[in-house]
């Protein structure tokens, strides 16, 4: 999109409404953090969304499609930063904004900077800190809660293979396993600060409960039959694997494509 001529304080007071309007509807960003609605703590969910709405109809009235990008893409999905772990949460929750052509060039930087960071391990401890907070939150979301309701729905089946007691034993198992810790996520990055994997009581402890679940995954799997078989763990990454994939092709893709919108003097408006 590419803003209409004139008014542009006003664009920039519309894209920071918009901002705080996304901001305040923790369910569309998905980031953990301690991070809490920027004001109106007693409004409703739907009232909300439709500020939302308001904000983004008042600033979509200021832009115009263009008639001569045909070589761009029209649109990228915002989660290229906002959901990228390599990034500190509060610049991913930072990402989910409209962006003006020529903010767009000093942002780009501050993201290509904080990647060849991470690559060079320049804030090693506060990513060493950043991935176990985020593989603590995938061990307990997408292994241990799925896990969980595998077995659950598994044990109240009337199949004769899923009363077997050799499986109702692991199922038991399953559900009376605690659920792993989720370790905080950190806040600001320490530059120089070395991370030290091999003295890190959250990893070691990520480490204690992500292997007790897998074996209980392994478990479950031999005697379950079918799609009551659980396959989601993908395995721990390593910290040097995280620093190694924080530039990924794709994301260089992005950063080439929103310079070249900056450039065309495109506006990146988010529409999620």
């Amino acid at each position: 999109m590419r803003p209409k001529p004139g008014g542009r304080a006003e664009l920039a007071r519309l894209a920071s409404e918009q901002a705080e309007a996304f901001r305040d509807i923790p369910d569309r960003w998905f980031i953990a953090g301690d991070f809490r609605p920027t004001a109106r703590e007693m409004e409703t969910e739907d009232a909300r969304e439709a500020r939302l709405g308001r904000a983004s109809s008042a600033l979509g009235d200021h832009l115009e499609p263009p008639d001569d990008a045909s070589d761009l893409r029209k649109s990228w999905n915002v989660s290229e930063i906002g959901r990228d772990p390599s990034f500190p949460p509060r610049v991913r929750l930072q990402a989910y904004r409209t962006f003006l052509p020529e903010d767009i060039p000093a942002q780009l930087d501050r993201w290509k900077d904080w990647i060849s960071a991470v690559a060079r391990k320049e804030y090693g401890a506060y990513q060493l800190e950043l991935l176990v907070h985020e593989e603590s939150v995938y061990l307990h979301h997408h292994h241990w809660a799925y896990l969980q309701e595998t077995a659950r729905t598994t044990l109240d089946r009337t199949a004769a293979w899923a009363n077997r007691p050799e499986i109702r034993a692991v199922g038991d198992r399953i559900l009376a396993h605690p659920a792993p810790t989720i370790h905080p996520a950190p806040l600001w990055p320490v530059w120089g600060a070395r991370a030290c994997p091999e003295d890190h009581e959250g990893l070691a402890t990520f480490l204690r409960e992500s292997a007790e679940l897998l074996d209980l995954n392994r478990a479950w799997n031999r005697l379950a039959k079918g799609r009551a078989k659980f396959r989601c763990w993908r395995g721990y990454v390593t910290f040097d694997e995280d620093c190694q994939s924080a530039a990924s092709p794709r994301t260089r893709e992005f950063f080439d494509w929103a310079g070249r919108c900056s450039e065309a003097g495109m506006v990146l408006f988010l529409t999620y």
